[in-house]
Protein backbone atom coordinates (compact mmCIF):
# COMPACT_ATOMS: atom_id res chain seq x y z
CA UNK A 1 0.00 0.00 0.00
CA UNK A 2 2.89 2.33 0.82
CA UNK A 3 4.42 1.70 -2.63
CA UNK A 4 1.08 2.49 -4.29
CA UNK A 5 0.71 5.91 -2.68
CA UNK A 6 3.46 7.69 -4.70
CA UNK A 7 1.98 6.28 -7.92
CA UNK A 8 -1.49 7.59 -7.04
CA UNK A 9 -0.06 11.00 -6.18
CA UNK A 10 1.83 11.11 -9.47
CA UNK A 11 -1.27 10.15 -11.48
CA UNK A 12 -3.32 12.78 -9.65
CA UNK A 13 -0.76 15.46 -10.52
CA UNK A 14 -0.74 14.37 -14.18
CA UNK A 15 -4.56 14.49 -14.36
CA UNK A 16 -4.61 17.89 -12.66
CA UNK A 17 -2.02 19.33 -15.03
CA UNK A 18 -3.87 17.89 -18.03
CA UNK A 19 -7.14 19.41 -16.81
CA UNK A 20 -5.53 22.83 -16.36
CA UNK A 21 -3.96 22.70 -19.81
CA UNK A 22 -7.31 21.67 -21.30
CA UNK A 23 -9.06 24.66 -19.73
CA UNK A 24 -6.40 27.05 -21.04
CA UNK A 25 -6.73 25.66 -24.57
CA UNK A 26 -10.54 25.86 -24.45
CA UNK A 27 -10.36 29.45 -23.26
CA UNK A 28 -8.06 30.31 -26.16
CA UNK A 29 -10.49 28.58 -28.53
CA UNK A 30 -13.36 30.73 -27.22
CA UNK A 31 -11.34 33.90 -27.74
CA UNK A 32 -10.54 32.92 -31.34
CA UNK A 33 -14.17 31.99 -32.01
CA UNK A 34 -15.29 35.39 -30.74
CA UNK A 35 -12.82 37.00 -33.14
CA UNK A 36 -14.32 35.08 -36.05
CA UNK A 37 -11.32 32.73 -36.54
CA UNK A 38 -13.43 29.59 -36.73
CA UNK A 39 -10.86 27.13 -38.12
CA UNK A 40 -8.23 28.15 -35.57
CA UNK A 41 -10.83 28.07 -32.78
CA UNK A 42 -11.90 24.52 -33.70
CA UNK A 43 -8.28 23.42 -33.58
CA UNK A 44 -7.85 24.75 -30.01
CA UNK A 45 -11.08 23.10 -28.84
CA UNK A 46 -9.86 19.83 -30.38
CA UNK A 47 -6.48 20.10 -28.61
CA UNK A 48 -8.30 20.85 -25.33
CA UNK A 49 -10.24 17.58 -25.66
CA UNK A 50 -7.04 15.67 -26.37
CA UNK A 51 -5.86 16.82 -22.93
CA UNK A 52 -9.19 16.12 -21.22
CA UNK A 53 -12.14 14.47 -22.99
CA UNK A 54 -14.48 15.50 -20.15
CA UNK A 55 -14.07 19.23 -20.80
CA UNK A 56 -17.71 20.16 -21.50
CA UNK A 57 -16.96 23.72 -22.68
CA UNK A 58 -14.47 22.37 -25.23
CA UNK A 59 -16.99 19.78 -26.48
CA UNK A 60 -19.72 22.37 -26.98
CA UNK A 61 -17.28 24.73 -28.67
CA UNK A 62 -15.91 22.05 -30.98
CA UNK A 63 -19.39 20.83 -31.94
CA UNK A 64 -20.23 24.38 -32.98
CA UNK A 65 -16.98 25.44 -34.70
CA UNK A 66 -16.17 21.96 -35.99
CA UNK A 67 -19.51 21.82 -37.79
CA UNK A 68 -18.66 25.12 -39.50
CA UNK A 69 -15.28 23.73 -40.60
CA UNK A 70 -16.92 20.53 -41.91
CA UNK A 71 -19.64 22.49 -43.75
CA UNK A 72 -16.93 24.57 -45.42
CA UNK A 73 -15.17 21.43 -46.62
CA UNK A 74 -18.44 19.92 -47.89
CA UNK A 75 -19.27 23.13 -49.79
CA UNK A 76 -15.91 22.94 -51.55
CA UNK A 77 -16.63 19.34 -52.46
CA UNK A 78 -20.04 20.32 -53.83
CA UNK A 79 -18.48 23.07 -55.96
CA UNK A 80 -16.06 20.61 -57.56
CA UNK A 81 -18.88 18.09 -58.02
CA UNK A 82 -21.12 20.61 -59.79
CA UNK A 83 -18.27 21.67 -62.07
CA UNK A 84 -17.34 18.06 -62.93
CA UNK A 85 -13.85 18.35 -61.41
CA UNK A 86 -13.89 14.68 -60.46
CA UNK A 87 -10.28 14.39 -59.22
CA UNK A 88 -10.66 17.36 -56.90
CA UNK A 89 -14.17 16.36 -55.81
CA UNK A 90 -12.97 12.92 -54.66
CA UNK A 91 -10.10 14.49 -52.75
CA UNK A 92 -12.33 17.12 -51.10
CA UNK A 93 -14.88 14.51 -49.98
CA UNK A 94 -12.19 12.30 -48.44
CA UNK A 95 -10.75 15.36 -46.69
CA UNK A 96 -14.17 16.15 -45.21
CA UNK A 97 -14.71 12.51 -44.17
CA UNK A 98 -11.29 12.38 -42.51
CA UNK A 99 -12.13 15.54 -40.56
CA UNK A 100 -15.43 14.11 -39.35
CA UNK A 101 -13.66 10.95 -38.16
CA UNK A 102 -10.93 12.97 -36.44
CA UNK A 103 -13.47 14.98 -34.43
CA UNK A 104 -15.43 11.83 -33.58
CA UNK A 105 -12.32 10.37 -31.92
CA UNK A 106 -12.55 13.01 -29.16
CA UNK A 107 -16.24 12.30 -28.57
CA UNK A 108 -17.89 14.99 -30.73
CA UNK A 109 -20.35 13.98 -33.47
CA UNK A 110 -20.82 16.31 -36.43
CA UNK A 111 -23.69 16.34 -38.92
CA UNK A 112 -22.62 14.81 -42.27
CA UNK A 113 -25.70 14.84 -44.57
CA UNK A 114 -26.31 11.67 -46.60
CA UNK A 115 -26.71 13.62 -49.86
CA UNK A 116 -22.96 14.34 -49.93
CA UNK A 117 -22.19 10.63 -49.70
CA UNK A 118 -24.63 9.97 -52.57
CA UNK A 119 -22.92 12.66 -54.66
CA UNK A 120 -19.54 11.14 -53.80
CA UNK A 121 -20.57 7.66 -54.96
CA UNK A 122 -21.60 9.14 -58.28
CA UNK A 123 -18.44 11.19 -58.80
CA UNK A 124 -16.25 8.38 -57.48
CA UNK A 125 -17.53 5.99 -60.16
CA UNK A 126 -16.83 8.59 -62.83
CA UNK A 127 -13.41 9.30 -61.35
CA UNK A 128 -12.44 5.60 -61.16
CA UNK A 129 -13.53 4.95 -64.75
CA UNK A 130 -11.46 7.88 -65.97
CA UNK A 131 -8.40 6.79 -63.99
CA UNK A 132 -8.82 3.18 -65.11
CA UNK A 133 -8.85 4.14 -68.79
CA UNK A 134 -5.80 6.35 -68.34
CA UNK A 135 -3.88 3.66 -66.43
CA UNK A 136 -4.85 0.94 -68.93
CA UNK A 137 -3.61 3.08 -71.82
CA UNK A 138 -0.29 3.69 -70.04
CA UNK A 139 0.07 -0.04 -69.38
CA UNK A 140 -0.40 -0.91 -73.06
CA UNK A 141 2.12 1.79 -73.93
CA UNK A 142 4.51 0.04 -71.52
CA UNK A 143 4.77 3.07 -69.24
CA UNK A 144 4.76 0.69 -66.30
CA UNK A 145 5.75 2.99 -63.44
CA UNK A 146 3.08 5.59 -64.18
CA UNK A 147 0.46 2.90 -64.82
CA UNK A 148 1.36 1.24 -61.51
CA UNK A 149 0.95 4.54 -59.67
CA UNK A 150 -2.55 5.09 -61.10
CA UNK A 151 -3.65 1.52 -60.43
CA UNK A 152 -2.51 1.95 -56.81
CA UNK A 153 -4.66 5.09 -56.53
CA UNK A 154 -7.69 3.17 -57.83
CA UNK A 155 -7.08 0.30 -55.40
CA UNK A 156 -6.90 2.77 -52.50
CA UNK A 157 -10.39 4.02 -53.42
CA UNK A 158 -11.95 0.72 -54.48
CA UNK A 159 -9.84 -2.47 -54.48
CA UNK A 160 -12.65 -4.43 -56.17
CA UNK A 161 -13.01 -2.09 -59.15
CA UNK A 162 -13.06 -4.19 -62.34
CA UNK A 163 -9.79 -6.14 -62.83
CA UNK A 164 -7.61 -3.44 -61.30
CA UNK A 165 -5.77 -5.86 -58.99
CA UNK A 166 -4.62 -8.06 -61.87
CA UNK A 167 -3.58 -5.07 -63.96
CA UNK A 168 -1.68 -3.57 -61.02
CA UNK A 169 0.24 -6.85 -60.67
CA UNK A 170 1.11 -6.73 -64.38
CA UNK A 171 2.23 -3.08 -64.23
CA UNK A 172 4.47 -3.76 -61.26
CA UNK A 173 5.96 -7.08 -62.30
CA UNK A 174 6.20 -7.04 -66.09
CA UNK A 175 9.32 -4.82 -66.15
CA UNK A 176 10.93 -7.09 -63.54
CA UNK A 177 9.97 -10.16 -65.56
CA UNK A 178 11.54 -8.77 -68.73
CA UNK A 179 14.68 -7.74 -66.87
CA UNK A 180 14.95 -11.22 -65.33
CA UNK A 181 14.59 -12.92 -68.72
CA UNK A 182 17.31 -10.69 -70.15
CA UNK A 183 19.53 -11.62 -67.21
CA UNK A 184 19.12 -15.33 -68.06
CA UNK A 185 20.07 -14.62 -71.68
CA UNK A 186 23.18 -12.78 -70.42
CA UNK A 187 23.95 -15.74 -68.11
CA UNK A 188 23.47 -13.55 -65.03
CA UNK A 189 21.63 -16.32 -63.27
CA UNK A 190 21.82 -14.92 -59.76
CA UNK A 191 20.38 -11.60 -60.84
CA UNK A 192 17.60 -13.43 -62.67
CA UNK A 193 16.90 -15.65 -59.66
CA UNK A 194 16.56 -12.67 -57.31
CA UNK A 195 14.26 -10.83 -59.75
CA UNK A 196 12.00 -13.84 -60.20
CA UNK A 197 11.93 -14.27 -56.41
CA UNK A 198 10.78 -10.64 -56.08
CA UNK A 199 8.07 -11.21 -58.67
CA UNK A 200 6.75 -14.30 -56.91
CA UNK A 201 6.83 -12.46 -53.59
CA UNK A 202 4.81 -9.61 -55.11
CA UNK A 203 2.35 -11.58 -57.18
CA UNK A 204 2.31 -15.09 -55.77
CA UNK A 205 2.26 -16.35 -59.34
CA UNK A 206 3.12 -14.57 -62.58
CA UNK A 207 3.43 -16.12 -66.05
CA UNK A 208 6.18 -18.79 -65.89
CA UNK A 209 8.28 -16.93 -63.30
CA UNK A 210 8.44 -19.95 -60.98
CA UNK A 211 9.72 -22.20 -63.75
CA UNK A 212 12.30 -19.63 -64.88
CA UNK A 213 13.45 -19.05 -61.30
CA UNK A 214 14.17 -22.78 -61.01
CA UNK A 215 16.00 -22.68 -64.36
CA UNK A 216 18.16 -19.74 -63.20
CA UNK A 217 19.05 -21.65 -60.05
CA UNK A 218 19.94 -24.80 -61.97
CA UNK A 219 22.07 -22.94 -64.53
CA UNK A 220 23.82 -20.79 -61.96
CA UNK A 221 24.58 -23.41 -59.31
CA UNK A 222 28.25 -24.11 -58.64
CA UNK A 223 28.55 -27.78 -57.65
CA UNK A 224 31.70 -28.32 -55.62
CA UNK A 225 33.76 -31.48 -55.23
CA UNK A 226 36.12 -31.22 -52.27
CA UNK A 227 39.55 -32.83 -52.31
CA UNK A 228 41.00 -34.30 -49.12
CA UNK A 229 42.88 -31.64 -47.15
CA UNK A 230 46.62 -31.73 -47.83
CA UNK A 231 48.70 -31.55 -44.68
CA UNK A 232 52.21 -30.06 -44.62
CA UNK A 233 52.59 -30.46 -40.86
CA UNK A 234 53.52 -33.34 -38.58
CA UNK A 235 50.13 -33.28 -36.88
CA UNK A 236 48.16 -36.02 -38.63
CA UNK A 237 44.91 -35.48 -36.74
CA UNK A 238 44.61 -31.81 -37.68
CA UNK A 239 43.90 -32.50 -41.37
CA UNK A 240 41.06 -34.84 -40.49
CA UNK A 241 39.58 -32.31 -38.09
CA UNK A 242 39.79 -29.44 -40.60
CA UNK A 243 38.36 -31.62 -43.37
CA UNK A 244 35.42 -32.66 -41.20
CA UNK A 245 34.71 -29.05 -40.14
CA UNK A 246 34.92 -27.83 -43.75
CA UNK A 247 32.46 -30.48 -44.90
CA UNK A 248 30.01 -29.52 -42.18
CA UNK A 249 30.20 -25.78 -42.81
CA UNK A 250 30.09 -26.07 -46.60
CA UNK A 251 27.07 -28.37 -46.36
CA UNK A 252 25.28 -25.76 -44.21
CA UNK A 253 25.93 -22.88 -46.62
CA UNK A 254 22.86 -20.69 -47.10
CA UNK A 255 23.78 -19.66 -50.66
CA UNK A 256 21.37 -21.56 -52.96
CA UNK A 257 23.90 -21.29 -55.82
CA UNK A 258 26.61 -23.29 -54.05
CA UNK A 259 26.25 -27.01 -53.48
CA UNK A 260 28.76 -29.48 -52.04
CA UNK A 261 28.74 -32.93 -53.60
CA UNK A 262 28.22 -35.59 -50.95
CA UNK A 263 31.77 -35.90 -49.53
CA UNK A 264 31.34 -39.58 -48.59
CA UNK A 265 30.37 -40.45 -52.17
CA UNK A 266 33.54 -39.00 -53.71
CA UNK A 267 35.96 -39.37 -50.81
CA UNK A 268 37.57 -42.66 -51.87
CA UNK A 269 38.00 -41.62 -55.51
CA UNK A 270 39.43 -38.28 -54.44
CA UNK A 271 41.93 -39.92 -52.09
CA UNK A 272 43.09 -42.24 -54.84
CA UNK A 273 43.76 -39.23 -57.06
CA UNK A 274 45.32 -37.03 -54.38
CA UNK A 275 48.79 -38.02 -55.54
CA UNK A 276 48.10 -36.19 -58.82
CA UNK A 277 47.50 -32.94 -56.91
CA UNK A 278 50.75 -32.40 -55.07
CA UNK A 279 49.93 -28.77 -54.31
CA UNK A 280 47.38 -26.11 -55.10
CA UNK A 281 49.74 -24.37 -57.47
CA UNK A 282 50.30 -27.51 -59.56
CA UNK A 283 46.75 -28.82 -59.74
CA UNK A 284 46.31 -30.90 -62.91
CA UNK A 285 42.66 -31.64 -63.63
CA UNK A 286 43.47 -33.75 -66.70
CA UNK A 287 45.17 -36.35 -64.51
CA UNK A 288 42.13 -36.84 -62.32
CA UNK A 289 39.81 -39.83 -62.68
CA UNK A 290 36.69 -38.53 -64.50
CA UNK A 291 34.58 -39.98 -61.69
CA UNK A 292 36.05 -37.33 -59.39
CA UNK A 293 34.56 -34.54 -61.48
CA UNK A 294 31.27 -36.26 -62.25
CA UNK A 295 28.47 -33.81 -61.44
CA UNK A 296 30.92 -31.12 -60.33
CA UNK A 297 31.77 -27.89 -62.07
CA UNK A 298 34.21 -26.68 -59.40
CA UNK A 299 36.96 -28.35 -57.40
CA UNK A 300 37.98 -27.20 -53.91
CA UNK A 301 41.46 -27.87 -52.55
CA UNK A 302 42.79 -26.89 -49.16
CA UNK A 303 46.28 -27.14 -47.68
CA UNK A 304 47.45 -26.80 -44.10
CA UNK A 305 50.57 -24.66 -44.47
CA UNK A 306 51.44 -24.62 -40.80
CA UNK A 307 49.98 -25.52 -37.43
CA UNK A 308 51.40 -25.03 -33.96
CA UNK A 309 49.98 -25.66 -30.51
CA UNK A 310 52.05 -24.43 -27.62
CA UNK A 311 51.06 -25.15 -24.05
CA UNK A 312 52.87 -22.75 -21.77
CA UNK A 313 54.57 -23.70 -18.54
CA UNK A 314 53.10 -22.38 -15.34
CA UNK A 315 55.64 -19.78 -14.22
CA UNK A 316 55.73 -18.70 -10.60
CA UNK A 317 57.66 -15.83 -9.10
CA UNK A 318 58.25 -14.81 -5.52
CA UNK A 319 57.07 -11.27 -4.89
CA UNK A 320 57.88 -9.06 -1.96
CA UNK A 321 55.34 -6.76 -0.37
CA UNK A 322 54.01 -5.47 2.91
CA UNK A 323 51.15 -6.29 5.21
CA UNK A 324 49.67 -2.97 6.20
CA UNK A 325 48.30 -2.72 9.73
CA UNK A 326 46.76 0.36 11.33
CA UNK A 327 46.41 0.91 15.06
CA UNK A 328 45.45 3.68 17.52
CA UNK A 329 47.81 5.41 19.95
CA UNK A 330 47.31 8.26 22.36
CA UNK A 331 49.23 11.44 21.63
CA UNK A 332 50.97 12.34 24.94
CA UNK A 333 50.89 16.04 24.09
CA UNK A 334 47.26 16.41 22.96
CA UNK A 335 45.76 13.44 24.75
CA UNK A 336 43.87 12.49 21.56
CA UNK A 337 44.01 9.11 19.83
CA UNK A 338 45.79 9.06 16.47
CA UNK A 339 45.96 6.43 13.73
CA UNK A 340 49.37 4.99 13.04
CA UNK A 341 50.43 2.53 10.31
CA UNK A 342 52.81 -0.40 10.63
CA UNK A 343 54.18 -2.29 7.60
CA UNK A 344 55.28 -5.90 7.94
CA UNK A 345 57.51 -7.40 5.28
CA UNK A 346 55.87 -10.43 3.61
CA UNK A 347 56.11 -12.62 0.50
CA UNK A 348 53.44 -13.63 -1.99
CA UNK A 349 53.41 -15.64 -5.24
CA UNK A 350 52.57 -14.47 -8.78
CA UNK A 351 51.71 -17.02 -11.49
CA UNK A 352 51.69 -16.79 -15.31
CA UNK A 353 50.73 -19.17 -18.09
CA UNK A 354 49.85 -18.76 -21.80
CA UNK A 355 48.39 -21.37 -24.18
CA UNK A 356 48.50 -20.57 -27.89
CA UNK A 357 47.37 -22.24 -31.12
CA UNK A 358 48.15 -21.00 -34.66
CA UNK A 359 47.04 -22.33 -38.03
CA UNK A 360 47.64 -21.18 -41.61
CA UNK A 361 45.42 -22.54 -44.39
CA UNK A 362 45.49 -22.00 -48.13
CA UNK A 363 42.58 -22.88 -50.39
CA UNK A 364 41.60 -22.67 -54.01
CA UNK A 365 38.25 -23.08 -55.78
CA UNK A 366 38.82 -23.92 -59.45
CA UNK A 367 36.46 -24.15 -62.43
CA UNK A 368 36.43 -27.70 -63.81
CA UNK A 369 35.52 -26.46 -67.28
CA UNK A 370 38.14 -23.72 -67.73
CA UNK A 371 40.67 -24.29 -64.96
CA UNK A 372 40.08 -20.69 -63.86
CA UNK A 373 40.66 -19.87 -60.20
CA UNK A 374 37.28 -18.71 -58.91
CA UNK A 375 38.26 -18.02 -55.29
CA UNK A 376 41.54 -18.40 -53.44
CA UNK A 377 43.10 -17.08 -50.27
CA UNK A 378 45.51 -17.71 -47.43
CA UNK A 379 43.92 -17.71 -43.98
CA UNK A 380 45.80 -17.31 -40.72
CA UNK A 381 44.11 -17.86 -37.37
CA UNK A 382 45.65 -17.43 -33.96
CA UNK A 383 44.03 -17.92 -30.57
CA UNK A 384 45.56 -17.74 -27.12
CA UNK A 385 44.45 -17.72 -23.52
CA UNK A 386 46.34 -16.33 -20.57
CA UNK A 387 46.26 -17.08 -16.88
CA UNK A 388 47.79 -14.47 -14.55
CA UNK A 389 47.08 -14.37 -10.82
CA UNK A 390 48.64 -13.95 -7.39
CA UNK A 391 48.29 -15.89 -4.12
CA UNK A 392 49.00 -14.75 -0.58
CA UNK A 393 48.78 -16.82 2.59
CA UNK A 394 47.33 -14.08 4.77
CA UNK A 395 44.93 -11.16 4.82
CA UNK A 396 44.77 -10.16 1.12
CA UNK A 397 42.86 -6.97 1.87
CA UNK A 398 45.85 -5.57 3.78
CA UNK A 399 48.53 -6.64 1.30
CA UNK A 400 50.29 -3.89 -0.67
CA UNK A 401 53.02 -4.25 -3.32
CA UNK A 402 56.58 -3.05 -2.83
CA UNK A 403 60.15 -4.23 -2.42
CA UNK A 404 62.50 -4.93 0.48
CA UNK A 405 66.07 -6.16 0.57
CA UNK A 406 66.30 -7.66 4.04
CA UNK A 407 63.48 -9.34 5.91
CA UNK A 408 64.57 -8.36 9.40
CA UNK A 409 66.28 -4.99 8.96
CA UNK A 410 65.82 -1.80 7.03
CA UNK A 411 67.53 -0.85 3.80
CA UNK A 412 67.68 2.27 1.67
CA UNK A 413 66.32 0.13 -1.17
CA UNK A 414 63.08 -0.69 0.62
CA UNK A 415 59.96 0.87 -0.96
CA UNK A 416 56.22 0.65 -0.42
CA UNK A 417 53.76 1.18 -3.31
CA UNK A 418 50.91 2.24 -1.07
CA UNK A 419 48.88 4.10 -3.69
CA UNK A 420 45.51 3.51 -5.32
CA UNK A 421 46.71 2.23 -8.73
CA UNK A 422 49.31 -0.14 -7.28
CA UNK A 423 46.84 -1.56 -4.75
CA UNK A 424 44.15 -1.96 -7.44
CA UNK A 425 46.55 -3.84 -9.76
CA UNK A 426 47.57 -6.23 -6.99
CA UNK A 427 43.95 -6.74 -5.95
CA UNK A 428 43.09 -7.71 -9.54
CA UNK A 429 45.88 -10.29 -9.54
CA UNK A 430 44.72 -11.72 -6.22
CA UNK A 431 41.22 -12.11 -7.67
CA UNK A 432 42.54 -13.18 -11.09
CA UNK A 433 41.23 -16.14 -13.08
CA UNK A 434 43.01 -19.36 -12.18
CA UNK A 435 41.58 -21.29 -15.14
CA UNK A 436 42.94 -21.41 -18.68
CA UNK A 437 41.50 -22.78 -21.92
CA UNK A 438 43.08 -26.09 -22.86
CA UNK A 439 45.09 -26.66 -26.04
CA UNK A 440 42.39 -29.03 -27.29
CA UNK A 441 39.73 -26.35 -26.83
CA UNK A 442 41.83 -23.66 -28.54
CA UNK A 443 42.61 -26.05 -31.40
CA UNK A 444 38.91 -26.73 -31.89
CA UNK A 445 38.17 -23.00 -31.96
CA UNK A 446 41.06 -22.22 -34.35
CA UNK A 447 39.81 -24.88 -36.76
CA UNK A 448 36.25 -23.56 -36.46
CA UNK A 449 37.37 -19.97 -37.01
CA UNK A 450 39.67 -20.75 -39.95
CA UNK A 451 37.18 -22.95 -41.79
CA UNK A 452 34.43 -20.42 -41.11
CA UNK A 453 36.48 -17.70 -42.83
CA UNK A 454 37.16 -20.08 -45.72
CA UNK A 455 33.47 -20.96 -46.05
CA UNK A 456 32.40 -17.31 -45.92
CA UNK A 457 34.80 -16.42 -48.74
CA UNK A 458 33.44 -19.26 -50.88
CA UNK A 459 29.87 -18.41 -49.89
CA UNK A 460 30.45 -14.81 -51.04
CA UNK A 461 31.63 -15.93 -54.50
CA UNK A 462 29.51 -14.31 -57.18
CA UNK A 463 30.57 -14.70 -60.83
CA UNK A 464 28.50 -11.68 -61.79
Amino acid sequence: MKNLLPVLIFLSVVILLGSCASRRLAKKGAELEESGLIHESADYYYRALLKNEDNVDAKIGLRRTGQNVLDDKLNKFLSDYNNHRTDKAVGKYNEAKDYENKIARVGVRLDFPQKYTDYYKEVKAEHLTKKYREAYKLLREEQFDEASRLFSEIIDLDPEFKDVKELAIEARNEPLYRKAKSAITEEKYRTAYDLFADILSNAGKYKNAEELKAKALEKGTVTIAMLPVKNHTYNRRIAQSIESEMEGQLTRMTNPFLKLIDPDHNKQILKENQSNLTSLSSMNLSELDPEVLKGANALLSCEIISFSAKEGNLKSEDRKGYLKKQYKVKNPETGKKETRTRYKKVRYKEYNKTNQVKCVLSFKLMSVETGEILVSDRISTNLQDKMHFAEFDGDEDKLIPGYWKYKNRKSDQDRKSDNFLARMHLNQLLKGNKKIQSIDYLTEKVIEKGTNLLTRKINAYNPE
